[in-house]
């Protein structure tokens, strides 16, 4: 087993354990009683996300050909390991989509949510990508803005067929709730009005656009010139 293959492994244990946290469905806590929170199932996404995870090889190439045909219906977090599997299998600029996608929709779906706390699921999803990939984003800068335009053309374009109150179940409001026996819901909806989404998901495009220009440019700037010949950087060892 190669040192990638062990540091894999470790990220996605990490990765398991953070859906575990994040996607568990909370009991009802009150006798016969129903609330926000124990609507959200994401018992089918925590599959996918241990079933990625688990992959070794290419045994589950049809699952993955299902949600790249549909990636409507699943919610971001299963993204992060489809980019980490994808990034195993040599596909880099598969894995530089899925990984930025998931960060896109993690982040409109946490500004959708009342509860600010659960944001911070959005930057845990994230420390779980290897730093080997994330580095690697920047070694082709010209292919990095056009993968980025074509991420942000597939938001604009993809219906959103999940519940996007998945990553409610990261904020303090359902950590209180799972703790509060008599607590039968939030004390308000998990989502802002629709009539905002819009302008939230415009936000989100804008601002990874923009974010990922300055990071292109600052890495063109500062980048030593590359010696012919030289290996690239980043990609995983054989």
């Amino acid at each position: 087993m190669t040192i990638w293959s062990h540091v894999a492994r470790s990220r996605l244990s990490g990765l398991l354990a953070l859906a575990a946290v994040v996607m568990a469905p909370l009991p009802v806590t009150a006798a016969g009683a129903s609330n926000e929170y124990a609507e959200i199932d994401t018992r089918e996404a925590v599959d996918l996300v241990k079933t990625l995870a688990a992959t070794q090889g290419h045994e589950n190439d049809a699952l993955v050909a299902t949600i790249q045909r549909q990636p409507q219906k699943y919610p971001p977090v299963v993204f992060f390991p489809l980019a980490q599997l994808l990034y195993r299998q040599g596909d880099l600029d598969g894995a530089i989509f899925w990984l930025n996608a998931g960060r896109l929709r993690a982040t409109f779906d946490a500004r959708l949510c009342t509860d600010r706390s659960a944001g911070a699921g959005v930057g845990a999803l994230m420390a779980t990508m290897p730093p080997e990939l994330r580095r690697a984003q920047f070694d082709d800068t010209g292919k990095l803005r056009a993968i980025m335009e074509r991420v942000i053309t597939w938001d604009e374009t993809t219906p959103y067929d999940y519940d996007h109150r998945w990553i409610a179940l990261h904020g303090l409001g359902a950590m209180r709730h799972g703790l509060e026996a008599g607590d039968n819901g939030p004390a308000q909806p998990l989502t802002i009005p629709k009539d905002q989404w819009d302008a939230v998901a415009r936000k989100s495009r804008a601002e990874l656009r923009e974010g990922f220009a300055l990071a292109i440019d600052s890495v063109e700037k500062n980048r030593p010139p590359q010696q012919a010949g030289a290996p690239q950087p980043g990609k995983p060892n054989p």
